[in-house]
């Protein structure tokens, strides 16, 4: 039987939902009634919170085992009728829910994503003997081959050695990118390959050569991204990187970020047609599939690159949360962000703080923050983002305390922490900032009694 783990508790349109994740971090949704009993989603439902959420997420029914135990098999309500979730149930519930709303869904992204999705169609419909490898590395299905993993780009790809010159004459031979960009983009390919010798290169040369960068308003940018705070955007599917018109990307800082940030994109996502196989490239997984742990880390990846510390980062709070993760891990850096999988990244995170799946739950506490912040439609309660808070604080002071320092000493340490999340972040992210020094004084006292 399938272990399942609770994530958190929602409200989406004031209708209180749980979230969980199975042992291959995929989503669960059952939702609660008045009297606190738990009951099967319609297959509306389930097609809202898979657009909302951006995922593909299993429903689940339940059959009483015992008092403190549940039975969860992935079912769906269509029409009244308890049915198995399928593909055709979720179709069937995003072609009702455009009918509902006189609207075919027609976002780019969203589009994008889940034809994605729908590659394979076990990514949907699971049952509970389905195996799966703990790290993501690739996956074949007829004529789609999905690559996660940088190691595993020889089945498709002859080994070669990209250079400087290479990238560069990819760049200065493409005529679909504008001559103002040039000069940037060879900036961008001098500190890549000076500062991250031992990264896979192959993709970002081949999508130079006929990547295409076009210029928009940023109503355009607005709606081929699908967000309203959207400054530029890759459309990995074409090759395409959309930015903002009229901004100065060579010399205003954040306009330089956003080409960056979109560039190294370019770098990890590849689409291609090789000798009649669809060849998908990309960190996100069947294990592990988090839209803001890749802008996150792609954020963190584009600015390392500048000559200078930049602090004003997009995706900032959720780009915070991973500069700590980051500066406290000593088995990843941002090159195994470039060469491996999401799953990756959250296997070493486990391996880092001795868990067993704790990081796949941290980091959809994250994207579900940072979805909390931008939705009126979605309600969580502050103490729902404790075990994140948590989390980070025992991986911050584990590194940092010592057993010799003073609570004045180790007070400024979580000062210090508090100071690195919050820099910059909106106020309307409302973070407890009360419960990271709570956590001091229980780290302090577990101290002792260890001692």
């Amino acid at each position: 039987m399938k272990d399942y783990k609770k994530i958190l508790e929602f409200k989406y349109k004031s209708q209180t939902y749980i979230m969980y994740l199975d042992e291959n971090n995929k989503k669960y949704f059952l939702k609660e009634d008045f009297n606190g009993h738990l009951n099967y989603l319609t297959d509306i439902e389930l097609a809202e919170l898979t657009l909302f959420f951006l995922d593909v997420p299993e429903i689940m029914s339940i059959e009483r085992i015992s008092k403190d135990r549940l039975k969860i098999n992935p079912k769906v309500l269509s029409k009244g009728i308890v049915v198995s979730l399928t593909l055709s149930a979720l179709l069937s519930g995003i072609n009702q829910l455009d009918l509902k709303s006189n609207n075919t869904f027609s976002n780019p992204v969203v589009t994008e994503y889940l034809n994605d999705k729908y590659q394979f169609k076990n990514s949907i419909s699971l049952s509970d003997t389905e195996e799966y490898s703990d790290i993501d590395t690739y996956k074949k299905n007829g004529t789609t081959f999905e690559i996660y993993d940088m190691n595993y780009l020889d089945q498709v790809m002859q080994k070669e050695e990209i250079t400087l010159d290479l990238l560069i004459d990819a760049t200065k031979n493409n005529n679909s990118i504008p001559e103002k960009f040039k000069e940037i983009i060879y900036e961008y390919c001098k500190s890549l390959t000076n500062k991250y010798k031992n990264i896979d290169l192959r993709v970002f040369y081949n999508n130079l050569k006929s990547l295409k960068i076009k210029t928009c308003s940023k109503e355009d940018i607005q709606r081929k991204s699908g967000s309203e705070d959207s400054y530029g955007c890759y459309m990995k599917n074409t090759n395409e990187i959309y930015v903002i018109e009229d901004m100065d990307y060579k010399y205003n800082p954040w306009a330089h970020q956003v080409l960056y940030h979109e560039l190294s994109h370019c770098l990890r996502n590849g689409n291609y047609e090789i000798n009649g196989i669809k060849v998908i490239i990309k960190p996100e997984g069947p294990n592990f599939n988090n839209r803001i742990t890749s802008e996150a880390l792609n954020s963190l990846f584009a600015i390392s690159l500048f000559d200078y510390e930049e602090d004003d980062i997009a995706y900032q709070l959720q780009s915070n949360y991973y500069k700590v993760i980051l500066e406290c891990l000593d088995n990843y850096d941002l090159s195994d962000y470039v060469n491996h999988s999401l799953s990756y990244f959250t296997s070493k995170l486990d391996e880092y703080n001795d868990d067993e799946r704790d990081a796949a739950i941290i980091l959809e506490l994250i994207q579900t923050q940072y979805k909390d912040y931008y939705s009126n439609l979605l309600e969580v309660e502050p103490s729902q983002y404790y075990p994140l808070y948590d989390y980070l604080s025992s991986m911050y002071f584990k590194k940092y305390i010592t057993d010799n320092m003073n609570y004045t000493e180790m007070k400024s340490i979580a000062d210090e922490l508090v100071s690195k999340i919050t820099h910059y972040v909106p106020e309307g992210y409302n973070i407890d900032t009360d419960r990271f020094y709570k956590n001091l004084d229980f780290y302090i006292n577990q101290s002792k009694k260890n001692r």
